[in-house]
């Protein structure tokens, strides 16, 4: 018989593992400084269906994010948790992706309203931007 043993890992712990792992990987840098921008908006109304957001995307070593824009929606989704939001939808597209992309991620503009705006509709408005800055590869170099 084996040796049988269970191990759950935190969730820092996974963090740290998986980033370690992508540290090996080759890089994207961006090249240039560029706007991006996603409205998600599904018809018909409902909860977690309304975001928008645009960010101001830069070149840099690593890969980071920060708000430079007045929260707008702060009635309806708190601050903590948009950028949550916003965070989760980056490293989903730049860092969990076959190659890690870096840049400077700024947050310049969003909107919401009290119907309609979630944690969720943030996350998915930031992840179709995101999405659409690596499919524009003119913006990236590779292997820096």
């Amino acid at each position: 018989m084996g040796l049988k043993m269970n191990y759950f890992f935190s969730e820092s712990e996974i963090f740290e593992i998986a980033m370690a792992k992508k540290e090996r990987k080759k890089r994207f840098r961006l090249k240039e400084t560029c706007e991006i921008e996603h409205e998600f908006d599904v018809k018909p109304f409902g909860p977690s269906s309304f975001a928008f957001v645009k960010f101001l995307c830069s070149s840099s070593e690593s890969l980071t994010f920060e708000s430079k824009t007045q929260w707008c929606c702060e009635e309806y989704i708190p601050n903590k948790s948009a950028c949550e939001a916003m965070l989760e939808g980056i490293f989903d597209v730049l860092v969990s992706s076959p190659y890690i992309h870096c840049c400077s991620v700024s947050l310049i503009a969003s909107k919401g309203n009290a119907v309609r705006t979630s944690y969720n509709a943030f996350y998915l408005a930031t992840v179709s931007a995101m999405n659409k800055l690596v499919s524009r590869k003119e913006v990236w170099v590779f292997g820096v």
